[in-house]
């Protein structure tokens, strides 16, 4: 019985969760986008207004959490190495970071197509 309990459960380590949560969420801007065009496509009518704060959003909000994923994941990579099988959540850092890196992609190209469209003629 006392083995039992002496044995330590391994947690999920914080940082790698994180990570997760910031690259799932830094691709919601290009996810309203996407959704912005198929609405204006689908109802022919441009949301300009949208379209504008969308971009604002998306180089406020989607350009930073990319990197703050990416870092949050290798620190909690890091730290799962360094538990020494105290803590577990090293595919969460992974995903994280594969996450936040497909949102730094995916934003700055939303944000270039977008710029390019408000150029005048």
């Amino acid at each position: 019985m006392d083995d039992q309990e002496d044995k330590a459960v391994p947690e999920r380590n914080d940082w790698a969760i994180t990570s997760l949560w910031l690259g799932v969420i830094s691709l919601l801007p290009y996810m309203i986008a996407l959704i912005t065009r198929y609405l204006e496509r689908r109802m022919d009518t441009l949301f300009f207004q949208v379209d504008f704060l969308i971009a604002l959003f998306c180089l406020l909000w989607g350009i930073v959490l990319g990197p703050v994923s990416l870092i949050t994941g290798i620190v909690g990579i890091r730290q799962i190495n360094n538990s020494e099988g105290t803590e577990t959540g090293i595919y969460l850092a992974i995903l994280g970071i594969v996450l936040g890196i497909i949102g730094i992609i995916a934003n700055i190209r939303f944000d270039f197509l977008l710029l390019v469209g408000f150029m005048p003629s």
